[in-house]
């Protein structure tokens, strides 16, 4: 039985370094990170973005995409290549309570948003988030990354200090655990 189990690892380990390698390329240009390019495409795409009544943009990424509110997870999970989907069951913007917003960071598909969430690991403390809930704005700045795993207990462990955190698969082209930004709100 241990040999066989064995054996299954083996070639999962293989079939996952294959994928890596094969895909090496394509993965490496979508996550190539340049903070200034980031600031550029903010300054570009800004107007562009600005009639979408629901958003998130974060400057230093050049990342911007529109806001989806399903109301069950399973709708989460189908809407992903849709936009960036609040979780149901976490605080809207306004509220009193944490906001969590989930995205893809590594898709295989040719989505806009099959890889918004790739360069998140990129964000340094006070970075700016600006989320927009039906034309409102509100500014958040980063504190803190996690790593955590994909359980509700760990989300649950986060803390409870209306933050807004944005959580995307980690580490990239996988799904084996959640990588966290934690962001509190400006004054």
């Amino acid at each position: 039985m241990k040999k066989i189990l064995l054996a299954v690892l083996v070639f999962v380990l293989v079939v996952i370094a294959s994928f890596l390698v094969i895909n090496y390329g394509s993965i490496k240009k979508n996550v190539t990170y340049n903070r200034e390019r980031g600031l550029q495409d903010y300054i570009k795409n800004n107007d562009k973005w600005k009639s979408e009544p629901n958003r998130i943009m974060i400057p230093a990424l050049g990342v911007f995409g529109k806001t989806l509110y399903p109301k069950t997870l399973s709708e989460v999970n189908k809407n992903l290549n849709d936009g960036i989907l609040h979780l149901p069951d976490t605080s809207i913007p306004g509220e009193t309570g944490n906001i969590v917003y989930t995205a893809h960071s590594s898709a295989l598909n040719s989505s806009y948003y099959s890889n918004i969430f790739a360069t998140l690991n990129k964000l340094k403390v006070d970075d700016k988030i600006y989320l927009y809930k039906d034309g409102q704005e509100y500014k958040y700045s980063v504190k803190v990354q996690k790593v955590i795993t994909p359980t509700k207990t760990e989300l649950e462990k986060l803390p409870k200090d209306n933050s807004l955190i944005l959580l995307t698969c980690w580490p990239l082209g996988t799904d084996w655990k959640r990588l966290a930004i934690i962001a509190t709100p400006e004054k």
